[in-house]
């Protein structure tokens, strides 16, 4: 079984437009919950993966096995998402939608291997509050 960890946490930044009123305020970051996910995706669907660069579809992972999980971002800021598994995970963000058939469209970014770890990829991303990401 898979386990895929998305932990949501956004920190929203301000910036004053005086400089005196930074000495006066002090922002405390906004936390998004955490979501963990338990899935296992033998039997899944599977699309041709792109490159972690995101500059072409991968010649050697043409048959991804796959789960998508759409959501709309609770707050603006950053986001963190990791994956692990019992094999080498990949994961990616993409605008909007995920379509299969067209894995570089909307794509926003991808991770291999976090690391060292091939059992384990994430990034950190800037998020807009009510907007869907799969």
């Amino acid at each position: 079984m898979t386990s895929h960890r998305l932990p949501l946490r956004a920190r929203h930044t301000a910036a004053p437009a005086l400089a005196l009123l930074v000495s006066l305020c002090v922002l405390q970051p906004a936390q998004a919950p955490t979501v963990t996910v338990n899935d296992d995706t033998t039997g899944a669907p599977t699309f041709q993966r792109p490159l972690e660069d995101l500059s072409a579809l991968s010649s050697i992972g043409t048959a991804a096995h796959y789960t998508a999980y759409a959501f709309a971002a609770v707050a603006s800021g950053v986001y963190s998402f990791a994956t692990s598994g019992s094999f080498d995970t990949f994961v990616l963000l993409y605008d909007t939608a995920f379509m299969p058939t067209a894995a570089l469209l909307d794509a926003l970014i991808a991770s291999d291997d976090l690391g060292a770890s091939f059992s384990t990829s994430g990034f950190a991303f800037g998020l807009l509050a009510g907007r869907r990401y799969t």
